[in-house]
């Protein structure tokens, strides 16, 4: 076998190993070829355009350039040098953004650590709202999240995670701890966006936000708390699994009043920190990613530099 095709067919193995369950997967090296200079996420966004617009779902060579180029058209597929110039740009800027942001101020506290290193008074939180990574691999981190929550948390306080779908049982096998019991279910809409769960071959339009109380929900806010949240544009601009602002702020100003502590310690993209910095809630936040904690810093940086431009 010449070496320059055995290099292809290793490209091509390692480019459908990044399609992971999608369905169909490619029958041949020419279907994957097009995908084999694109990041995993790039592959998985290219093929699934190309089977969705393919006639009767019969995939061809032809369909995936046809996809990939209409992608880089419009500007939805940037080239792997331009996405990483654009990506490490973004992370030069939130470095030097953070070095001027205060990690403490009086409405916030930001850390750099593993959720089991952030320490905080027992009882002094009233509410834990975060959004977890869904892999399968990442179960145990709910555990986590209960066993911290469970100390933070007021008597009556509420913890709301997000979840994926196909681990519902899971999560909640491993947030309902002595102290800790399932209150609701949330729906996360995300208006008229799909996505498409191909190990389950379900197209969603929401997601789960599954809410624990510590002992007994005494309705401590006096009002009762609509279960569904709109969401009308993801916002991955600063996280690849960013959440929308709108949304989380939507959120936060339902189940808290002004005033009131709120804990998120997978910061991500640091959306949480806003909304709360925004509606008046005091905030703590973690995450072990120092790109994610640069990235939070910076933008509350930006409420602060706004907010004393317009008293200005």
């Amino acid at each position: 076998m010449a070496r320059n095709y055995a290099n292809k067919l290793i490209l091509a193995a390692v480019a459908v190993a990044n399609l992971g369950t999608i369905v169909p997967i490619p029958t041949n090296e020419a279907q994957i070829r097009p995908l084999t200079d694109l990041e995993p996420e790039q592959q998985r966004e290219v093929w699934l355009q190309a089977v969705n617009s393919a006639p009767m779902g019969k995939v061809t060579a032809l369909n995936v350039e046809a996809a990939k180029a209409h992608m880089i058209a419009t500007g939805k597929l940037a080239k792997r040098e331009e996405r990483r110039k654009r990506e490490e740009d973004g992370r030069e800027l939130a470095r030097l953004k953070a070095k001027s942001a205060p990690k403490v101020s009086h409405q916030y506290e930001i850390h750099c650590c593993d959720i089991r290193d952030l320490t905080l008074p027992a009882g002094s939180v009233d509410a834990v709202v975060t959004d977890p990574p869904y892999a399968y691999k990442s179960l145990h981190l709910y555990e986590w999240l209960a066993q911290k929550s469970v100390v933070w948390l007021k008597p009556g306080g509420l913890l709301f995670a997000m979840a994926g779908g196909c681990f519902i049982p899971e999560v909640l096998n491993r947030l309902t701890i002595d102290g800790l019991t399932f209150h609701w279910m949330f729906c996360w809409s995300s208006g008229d966006r799909f996505t498409q769960i191909h190990p389950r071959y379900v197209t969603t339009r929401w997601k789960p936000i599954i809410a624990m109380v510590k002992g007994t929900y005494k309705d401590r806010l006096d009002r009762y708390m609509p279960d569904w949240i709109d969401s009308p544009f993801e916002e991955n601009r600063h996280h690849d699994w960013g959440q929308s602002l709108i949304g989380l702020r939507t959120l936060i100003q339902r189940v808290t009043d002004p005033g009131w502590m709120v804990v998120d310690p997978f910061l991500g993209g640091g959306t949480t920190a806003l909304a709360c910095v925004q509606s008046n809630r005091k905030f703590v936040g973690c995450d072990i990613d120092r790109d994610a904690v640069n990235t939070t810093l910076s933008r509350l940086s930006e409420i602060s530099q706004n907010e004393a431009s317009s008293r200005g």
